[in-house]
């Protein structure tokens, strides 16, 4: 995920007071983000809890005679098509509203947005869910995709009836995540035998500092529940710092001068960290199986008065306790920012 992102985005000169202050405390790695409230609040993370309901009814007409994704786009939004310009994939839809800090309301708003389906998924013989993401669309009729712009991520029902498909239950904005008009990667998984899971990676870069969260979801008929919001899976500061590639990299001419106290070295090079994951499920029995982050990478790390450089690696397991995913094993190594 990490290295798409820095693929992606080059240093943006218009957010370089955002990045100052947002990346002006870099916490050491080894942290653990579950273990007491985010220390950073970010798009990935604006929505507290998904929307529990939409105000907009389904059409009781609304049906499609197969779970291809035009024909379930077409049965929500009548004359749907996936257009270069987008044009004819933009509709009214009923989305909670934010605030400024980015948190879902309990109330209602008509928003326009440009809706794409992101997956289809048959839950049993008789049900079967479509996400979709939809971008926000300004008064220029052009998509909002600024860096702090996400999606929303979208869940409409269906119920196989007399052979066809029909819209038990629509969510237009079941969650809001991402960055620059998207909510990311997504990835659908068995958490149990009888459940499927969403994940969601979410990541961008500012003034070369890059990272990337999960948030995971429970799909069921007719609900989805976040059982996750923005662990930690990847951060690397490379594009920010130029002598970070060649420290961690123990470039030996480089690292000829010896580090300082406190972190420090003679030359003021940084605190560096290049850390990813992988992650996997394992189904549970009965309900949602655990989620394992495998982490690889390297590090500067601070012991007493010198600071070294070592690899990261090992292994966080988060398991289902009081109804959300908590770190139960292991640690989260990727920093904070």
């Amino acid at each position: 995920m990490l290295k798409g992102i820095l693929r992606r985005h080059a240093v943006n000169t218009k957010t370089s007071l955002y990045g100052l202050l947002l990346f002006a405390t870099i916490f050491a790695c080894g942290c653990n983000r579950h273990a007491s409230a985010p220390q950073m609040t970010h798009a990935a993370s604006h929505a507290d809890a998904p929307a529990e309901q939409s105000s907009k009814q389904p059409d009781s007409a609304a049906t499609s005679p197969s779970l291809k994704r035009t024909d379930l786009m077409r049965a929500v939004f009548p004359g749907w098509r996936d257009t270069r310009q987008g044009k004819e994939r933009i509709f009214d839809a009923d989305v909670p509203d934010r605030d400024d800090g980015g948190h879902l309301a309990k109330n209602f708003g008509s928003e326009r947005l440009d809706i794409r389906p992101r997956e289809v998924i048959r839950l049993d013989d008789t049900h079967a869910v479509m996400l979709t993401e939809g971008v926000e669309i300004g008064d220029d009729d052009t998509p909002v995709d600024s860096h702090s712009s996400g999606a929303w991520l979208g869940a409409y029902f269906f119920r196989l009836d007399g052979g066809r498909w029909t819209l038990e239950r629509r969510i237009d904005g079941t969650d809001y995540a991402g960055f620059m008009g998207t909510y990311g990667q997504s990835r659908v998984v068995r958490l149990s035998p009888r459940e499927f899971g969403l994940l969601l990676e979410s990541g961008s870069c500012w003034q070369g500092y890059c990272g990337s969260w999960l948030n995971i979801y429970d799909l069921a008929p007719g609900r989805v529940d976040k059982l996750a919001d923005g662990i930690r899976t990847a951060a690397s500061n490379l594009g920010g710092k130029e002598e970070c590639e060649k420290i961690l990299k123990r470039d030996g001419d480089f690292l000829a001068s010896k580090f300082a106290p406190h972190g420090e070295s003679t030359g003021g090079s940084p605190q560096c960290f290049d850390v990813d994951s992988q992650i996997s499920v394992i189904p549970g029995i009965n309900g949602p199986g655990d989620v394992t982050l495998s982490f690889s990478g390297s590090a500067t790390a601070t012991n007493n008065s010198s600071t070294q450089v070592k690899s990261v690696d090992g292994v966080a397991v988060y398991r289902i306790e009081n109804g959300r995913y908590q770190l139960v094993e292991g640690s989260n190594p990727v920093p904070s920012f």
